[in-house]
């Protein structure tokens, strides 16, 4: 009755266990075809690459050395830090091995691996003495004698099979799995790693009769399938961590590179508008203070208690809300990420109600975490000349009058009504009617710019 009960349980589970596995690969091979074209390229991005580098192409030769220069140097840390680790873990090994001895008990291992505790106690305790021999070049090097004791340890000479199979075992969480840390080629550790994988699988498949696993103290869980599933299993967990790590690392010094830049970039962009400007502020997607500007503040805040404009928006610094309007649609651009450099004409308002006319000079650009950003230089030109000149964009103006007219009429052809005509600045103001409380009338006048 129990046994007719075991088989009802087990084939319950193989039915259950089926329709399962056919739901869930339905629905990636829904997923597969409905993602083909994106599978596909995410295959031809990565496929040329996977094995033998980090897909730097985009990048100079020289940038691409100097990553990699600083993935190896993490790996170099990391490699002093991990053979500290193994030292004492064959500190402990060999210290066990030496409790058995004394106390008379069999050892659960052969002489053999004993033995090569030992030597590998040696090997990795050279390194920890003189922590100098560790430098770059040497890293692949120490990772191929490093794999070169864990074979040794599963040679058929040094246990039976159920020795080695531990052996292997213990090998893959102490040293080989986390042993990618320090091998710079994924291509090696996939030569390194087929070794013990072509020791394992044609001596395991010689043991066609189950006595011989019983002869060798394997108990009975473990068997043929199992112990050749687990190398297998082993080899690729080991290799996948090597590629991903591979890829992390320079992935990551990238992006710590081209923040760099773009920091140095941004740096440089601002001591060059702090020569001209009267203050250089930085503004996020929404037009807001990114940080206290100390020098706009000076200007702006005048016998109030407010001590900072972060937070604010730059479009509450305009005396109407049309030019905060037209002022916010310049700074936006055509609202998508592409960098971009305008200069335009504004005015603004202190704390006094007072409004002065301002040049704006304005960088769009993007920060590595794709965050939108303003760079504005602000420089009060209401008693003096505009930098800019006829490249200047006025806020006041309709957004389809573009750039400023002012050169594109030769001024000793052009016909003009002395009495339609006043001397202006090289800069049209930014208001609408600027600080004069200039206004056009009618849709014939015409205005001379010198």
């Amino acid at each position: 009755m129990q046994q007719d009960r075991h088989g009802w349980y087990a084939e319950s589970w193989f039915y259950v266990s089926a329709v399962l596995q056919l739901i869930c690969l339905g629905k990636l091979l829904c997923v597969t075809v409905r993602s083909r074209r994106e599978i596909w390229a995410i295959a031809r991005r990565c496929g040329c690459c996977m094995w033998l580098k980090a897909d730097l192409g985009d990048m100079k030769p020289e940038v691409q050395r100097l990553i990699e220069s600083r993935a190896t140097q993490r790996r170099l840390a990391a490699t002093r830090s991990f053979n500290t680790f193994l030292v004492f873990c064959y500190l402990i090994v060999c210290l066990i091995f030496q409790c058995t001895t004394v106390a008379q008990n069999a050892l659960f291992m052969s002489l053999e691996l004993a033995w090569l505790s030992t030597v590998s106690l040696a090997f990795f305790g050279f390194g920890y003495i003189y922590p100098r021999l560790f430098v770059s070049g040497i890293l692949n090097w120490w990772y191929v004698a490093g794999m070169a004791l864990q074979c040794i340890g599963g040679v058929p000479n040094f246990g039976t099979v159920y020795q080695n199979y531990f052996f292997n075992s213990m090998s893959t969480m102490l040293f080989r799995l986390p042993a990618v840390l320090v091998c710079t080629k994924p291509w090696l550790v996939l030569a390194c790693n087929i070794v013990p994988l072509v020791m394992v699988v044609p001596r395991t498949l010689v043991y066609h009769n189950v006595d011989n696993f019983r002869a060798d103290g394997c108990p009975r869980r473990v068997g043929r399938f199992n112990l050749i599933m687990s190398e297998v299993v082993f080899f690729c967990l080991v290799n996948l961590a090597a590629v991903v790590l591979d890829r992390h690392l320079k992935g990551q010094e990238k992006q710590r590179l081209l923040t760099s830049q773009a920091a140095t970039d941004l740096q440089a962009a601002s001591s060059l508008l702090q020569l001209t400007c009267d203050a250089v502020v930085e503004l996020d997607d929404k037009l807001r203070f990114a940080a206290a500007a100390p020098d706009l503040e000076a200007m702006l805040l005048k016998n109030t208690q407010a001590s900072s404009l972060c937070g604010k928006r730059f479009t509450d610094l305009m005396p109407t809300r049309e030019e905060a309007k037209r002022t916010e649609k310049l700074l936006q651009g055509t609202g998508g990420w592409e960098i971009s450099a305008t200069a335009f004409h504004t005015r603004l308002i202190d704390s006094c109600s007072s409004k002065f006319r301002t040049e704006v000079f304005h960088v769009k650009y993007l920060r590595p975490n794709q965050q939108v950003c303003h760079l504005l230089g602000l420089r009060d030109f209401t008693d003096q000349g505009s930098l800019a000149g006829q490249k200047a964009m006025d806020s006041s103006a309709d957004a389809s009058q573009g750039l400023l007219e002012t050169g594109m009429h030769d001024p000793g052809k052009l016909n003009v009504d002395p009495r339609q005509t006043r001397p202006v600045d090289s800069s049209v103001d930014s208001s609408a009617g600027g600080v004069d409380d200039f206004e056009q009338k009618g849709p014939q006048s015409t205005f001379l710019y010198i």
